[in-house]
């Protein structure tokens, strides 16, 4: 899936690029929208898959935070790589 603050129309050209289905690219989320989405996926999981989320902004912290793992991309902010488990230099 793709949660992302960024423009819906944007995000759904890229999960269409992807072959994502349309419903699993939504775009246009606050920060909170990202932490409550993620967390659902936590409680929803099943079997012994992963939860994953990669971030660059401070506005991603809270949904890395909760993530089995979090990915912050560098360049991001002081929260964000503070929260996430792994930062990609």
């Amino acid at each position: 899936r793709i949660l992302s603050g960024d423009h819906p129309d944007v995000v759904g050209r890229v999960g269409a690029a992807l072959g994502l289905p349309a419903g699993d690219a939504v775009g246009g989320l606050t920060p909170e929208d990202k932490r409550d989405a993620v967390a659902a996926l936590v409680a929803a999981r099943q079997g012994d898959g992963a939860i994953v989320m990669v971030g660059d902004g401070v506005n991603d912290a809270a949904a890395l935070a909760l993530a089995d793992v979090g990915i912050a991309v560098q360049g991001g902010m002081g929260a964000t790589i503070v929260a996430a488990d792994i930062v990609l230099t």
